[in-house]
């Protein structure tokens, strides 16, 4: 049963504006930013996290 549902879990990805980091100016905060975005995608077992350019 467990296999079963491991072979129809279906994707999740993250998509995330590069200006999430760019409004930051300390490396601290940056990195605490990037952590919570690795927590919560592996929280939630996303397969995929896409940073995309929004021209900010």
């Amino acid at each position: 049963m467990l296999l079963y549902k491991l072979l129809n879990m279906e994707k999740l990805s993250i998509f995330v504006p590069n200006s999430f980091l760019a409004e930051s100016k300390d490396s601290k905060v940056r990195t605490y930013k990037v952590g919570l975005i690795g927590r919560y995608a592996a929280l939630f077992r996303a397969n995929n996290i896409v940073i995309y350019n929004d021209n900010s």
